[in-house]
């Protein structure tokens, strides 16, 4: 019952939800784990998965919420491709995943780790 108050407002459109895949490192935990299913392969496909979520539907509608203040959809895609970048780069320097010449990369141990305890 303590949450009914918040589904209202929710509902009757009193409350803006917005996605949370940016706070901290919840990007980097959700793209390592796609990338040990094998599902991601590369930044652009990083990128496109990405596009498939709730967070490219708020970026496009509220962005300066998520520290966007670009306006086409090329902007947008610079914007998400930078920050899966910045997650590529630590998921590297943790040695979650081995990034190839050509860009692409794979998991490494540590990686399917770490997917298995999030």
């Amino acid at each position: 019952m303590s949450n009914f108050p918040l589904v209202i407002q929710t509902v009757h459109s009193l409350k803006v939800v917005e996605s949370h895949l940016m706070d901290g490192d919840k990007l980097t935990e959700v793209l390592n784990i796609e990338i040990s299913q094998g599902v991601i392969t590369s930044p652009e496909e990083a990128v496109n998965w990405v596009k498939g979520t709730f967070l490219y539907q708020r970026i496009r509608v509220n962005p300066l919420w998520y520290g966007f203040n670009g306006k086409s959809d090329d902007d947008v895609h610079s914007f998400i491709l930078d920050k899966c970048n910045d997650s590529i780069d630590k998921l590297r320097g943790i040695h979650a995943i081995t990034v190839e010449a050509d860009g692409t990369f794979s998991p490494d141990a540590g990686g399917h780790v770490m997917s298995r305890n999030f």
